[in-house]
């Protein structure tokens, strides 16, 4: 094995061995070191563009480029949390998009997993590759090379949750959250009518590039999953409504009220807003409760709108 093969194992093999047992099992990790052993350098890396990451003249983290795949990305555990990660996705990137690739692949491990996703790349599957007797997990990821106006960043987040803005890769589940008549039951919005009719809608959505903030995409930490939208608009009186819609599985489990406190923080501390409302139906008594949770004061006795029968008003300067 020649050095720079040889230094490379060593910095993949540190790593796995480093990673904490809550991400994998002791049983996990050692079935990947075995495969690390096994693995023949010269042959993987065949045609491969290899990027580095040296301190002292000594390489400590190195990525590599197959094709439209981003194989191999490891950090020397000393030099963790120091942006080495993210500096070499940002460079495989660019060498990708200079390439004139249309996208960048990654199966992430638990590990890299939150980066990929706060770097924009968007779950595909998780999977389970099978070593030895050990299924070791595993996120299949893509990031598409869009237009620079639909180009996203994870912008905030919350323990459980990453807020960004919305993209026209969206359109499938936005689409099939509006399916759902139980979702838009309160709401007076209607369904789109296919998924073409959402992707044309995000393509055309730009409350971001006039004010600065829309409705987020409320992504789950977890998993990637796509979950609803939380966020503030901006109407033509000049109001600024609180808002957030979530798929039925995501209900009752506080992700709605976390996505909003963050909102409301922003609302006031990114964007200088002094005060938001909030419409609920009068029936809709869970979103109802959200927004007494989150401190709103009812302002107008029901009967005020055909839809959203009560109003309540956020002074954020209190």
């Amino acid at each position: 094995m020649s050095t720079p093969w040889l230094r490379y194992s060593e910095i993949l093999s540190h790593s796995v061995k480093a990673l904490p047992e809550s991400i994998y099992s002791p049983a996990q990790k050692l079935a990947w070191l075995s495969k690390v052993e096994s693995l023949n350098w010269a042959e993987r890396l065949a045609g491969q563009e290899v990027f580095e990451r040296k301190m002292g003249g000594k390489c400590v983290a190195f990525a590599t480029l197959n094709e439209n795949t981003l194989d191999f990305l490891f950090v020397s555990p000393e030099y963790w949390r120091q942006g080495l990660a993210t500096s070499l996705i940002h460079e495989v990137e660019m060498a990708a998009r200079t390439k004139g690739l249309q996208e960048l692949n990654v199966e992430a491990s638990l590990a890299l997993f939150p980066l990929c996703l706060r770097e924009g790349f968007q779950v595909i599957e998780k999977e389970y590759v099978a070593i030895g007797d050990e299924n070791v997990p595993r996120f299949k990821m893509s990031k598409p090379f869009l237009h620079q106006r639909h180009r996203s960043r994870v912008l905030w987040s919350t323990d459980r949750l990453y807020l960004r803005e919305m993209l026209p890769i969206d359109a499938q589940t936005c689409y099939e959250l509006n399916l759902d008549p139980m979702v838009l039951r309160y709401t007076g919005d209607v369904e789109f009518a296919s998924v073409e009719a959402s992707r044309e809608f995000l393509e055309n959505y730009d409350p971001y590039k006039k004010t600065g903030y829309g409705r987020w995409a409320m992504i789950r930490k977890n998993d990637g999953a796509w979950i609803g939208w939380c966020g503030i608009k901006k109407h033509e009186d000049g109001k600024i409504d609180l808002g957030y819609r979530l798929h039925q599985q995501y209900w009752n489990q506080g992700y709605a009220t976390e996505a909003a406190k963050l909102s409301m923080e922003l609302a006031k501390n990114e964007f200088h807003l002094d005060k938001l409302i909030l419409e609920a139906n009068q029936d809709n008594l869970a979103s109802r409760r959200i927004a007494e949770k989150l401190g709103f004061v009812e302002q107008i006795s029901p009967k005020h709108a055909a839809i959203h029968d009560v109003l309540y008003l956020k002074n954020l300067c209190e």
